[in-house]
């Protein structure tokens, strides 16, 4: 029952931004536009008190989850009375903080076992290729006066969304669906599908694509992922990616990509790395591209922006209360400093031991979720081994140059894996060669 409560907020996850952009289009009031948003939200501080108080699901693992999660939770609500932030920043802040908790609980409690766990994958792709295609249409053959005029989403975003009520403001919030990535002085569209952000679309199909990769390199056609759709899929998927120009996602996974398919064909990868660089020196114009990725007005303004909040964090290590940096913070609170990064965002906030004590929660998740996927029989075990650690890596890379991770639409399905296969390695299982599982209990 909770895995499929999972699946759904999946799929509404994605397609929230733009069934609402309808529903306004239709004159639903914004209240009730507003209402509809934080369902999802809703949705989950109610699985998660059932699970909470739940006594009979597993009651020997019941205290095996990582309990620096709650200590965490327990410093957010000190740092919550800390600041002259706005009531309105601190809850966002809060909000946003919250999730990594609550989503991996979720994903603890609520899938019971490898073969939950690969259905919820199954899900997450459809729901990716359903994202990509979309993405690629929208992309390559509607016009953007179709989210202005059709679905008017960047009017949603801006008015019901973000409670921009000045169309000069708003407009600045879709200014990143154009700039200079890698294509020398020639400014492109980013791919936005149903998001109203190219970057949030971009870690969205992040995980599915290295889900994608890693299950079409083991092989196994009778697991999700096997055989030539899950190519295919993956292939559509990296294609959108692509074409959202999101440096903090591309980069990270060029390195993921290069590492997984070069350890095994050491000599393919070393010539085929060969030839890419002739051709790049041949044909590319470096200096061009060098001013593109990293001296674009983009770039420029995230590299100012978090000097500024390293040189604020190190004169005021300990924290300066919730609402006073990050994205979200700014809309409620114009005072509050913008980070470009999520790491930043906690130490300005929740200081360094705020950090620490996420950063402990964080690890114990990912080890004890690498633990467990060694018990695990058939190819389950290292699959899941290999999406835990290269979606780890990749946002951990991201964490530190966006505020993506605490983002409930970017990532929220990697929260819930990395809960599920923390949990399932905690509760009372053997499985036999064939990875079929047996409990205990």
């Amino acid at each position: 029952m909770i895995a499929r409560l999972l699946t759904v907020l999946t799929y509404w996850i994605a397609l929230q931004d733009f069934v609402c952009s309808i529903l306004y289009n239709m004159g639903i009031p914004t209240p009730v536009l507003q209402v509809i948003l934080v369902s999802k939200e809703l949705l989950v501080i109610v699985v998660f008190t059932y699970l909470f108080f739940s006594k009979v699901r597993f009651p020997e693992a019941r205290k095996k989850f990582p309990l620096y999660g709650f200590v965490f939770i327990g410093i957010v609500c000190v740092f919550f009375f800390v600041g002259d932030a706005p009531f309105q920043a601190k809850i966002a802040s809060a909000r946003m903080f919250s999730l990594p908790l609550l989503l991996s609980f979720l994903g603890f409690w609520g899938i019971d076992s490898p073969e939950e766990l690969n259905d919820y994958l199954e899900h997450v792709f459809r729901c990716s290729i359903l994202v990509a295609v979309f993405g690629l249409i929208e992309y390559f053959l509607l016009p953007l006066s179709f989210w202005v005029d059709t679905v008017p989403l960047f009017t949603f975003m801006q008015k019901v969304k973000f409670g921009v009520d000045d169309p000069a403001d708003g407009t600045e919030i879709f200014g990143n669906l154009y700039g200079d990535y890698g294509f020398g002085y020639m400014a492109v569209r980013r791919l936005i599908s149903f998001f109203g952000s190219p970057l949030s679309t971009a870690y969205f199909l992040f995980f599915s694509v290295v889900v994608s990769f890693v299950l079409v390199s083991i092989s196994d056609k009778r697991k999700v992922g096997g055989g030539s759709r899950r190519t295919l899929g993956g292939i559509v998927c990296l294609l959108a990616l692509f074409l959202t120009f999101t440096r903090a996602v591309l980069i990270p996974l060029i390195v993921i990509m290069a590492y997984h398919f070069g350890r095994k064909r050491k000599r393919v990868a070393v010539a085929l790395g060969a030839l890419v660089l002739i051709l790049i020196l041949i044909f590319v114009d470096l200096k061009a591209v060098y001013e593109s990725l990293f001296e674009d007005a983009s770039a420029v303004q995230h590299a100012a922006q978090l000097v500024s909040a390293y040189e604020e964090f190190i004169q005021r290590p300990w924290g300066n209360g919730l609402g006073t940096a990050g994205a979200w913070a700014i809309r409620f609170f114009p005072d509050a400093l913008g980070t470009e990064s999520s790491t930043l965002t906690l130490l300005i906030q929740v200081g360094v031991e705020g950090l620490v004590v996420f950063a402990v929660f964080w690890y114990r998740l990912m080890a004890n979720g690498l633990k467990a996927a060694k018990n695990f029989g058939g190819t389950d075990g290292p699959a899941f081994r290999q999406i835990l650690i290269y979606t780890s890596i990749g946002y951990l890379i991201t964490a530190v140059i966006s505020e993506q991770i605490f983002t409930f639409t970017s990532i929220s399905f990697y929260w819930i894996f990395l809960g599920s296969i923390s949990g399932l390695g905690a509760k009372t299982v053997s499985y036999n060669k064939e990875g079929e599982v047996r409990h205990s209990d």
